[in-house]
């Protein structure tokens, strides 16, 4: 029975280190994906919106970036969220749990924050953009505004 009572604790602690998240990008995390989607269908309903992802950007010049930590990352992107909350209100999403993996795939690390303003006849375009030391994580905060012409 010893042995039963031995064998069973170690299969649930093997099952439960194999659900052990591991966020290597967006995609890998429901709720930011979850988040993600709703400040893209919200975006065609108002004059500004907000979008985040992890796409990666290629910048000829960075000499304009700065160095930032991971808190500042996750503050941009709660802004983002809350700017689109603000607008259209909904409990039912996972905002705790979307800054939960946000804060485990950024990992504490330290990042270079770009600020890029685009700006044509039909939108005006800011994009804070992230990215670590060793160009594998980035995290890309969009904010839109459509021009009124």
């Amino acid at each position: 029975m010893k042995y039963a009572l031995l064998i069973f604790a170690f299969a649930i602690f093997s099952i439960s280190s194999s659900y052990a998240r591991s966020i290597k990008s967006f995609s890998d995390s429901q709720a930011l994906l979850t988040i993600s989607a709703f400040m893209i269908d919200t975006a065609s309903d108002s004059p500004s919106s907000y979008r985040i992802s992890d796409k990666k950007l290629k910048l000829k010049d960075t000499s304009a970036c700065v160095d930032v930590n991971a808190s500042v990352v996750i503050k941009e992107v709660k802004n983002a969220i809350n700017g689109v909350l603000r607008l259209y209100p909904d409990e039912e999403l996972p905002v705790d749990e979307a800054i939960s993996d946000l804060t485990d795939y950024l990992e504490n690390s330290s990042y270079k924050m770009c600020i890029i303003y685009q700006d044509n006849s039909l939108v005006k375009m800011k994009t804070i953009y992230f990215f670590d030391s060793s160009d594998k994580k980035h995290v890309k905060v969009d904010t839109v505004l459509a021009s009124l012409e």
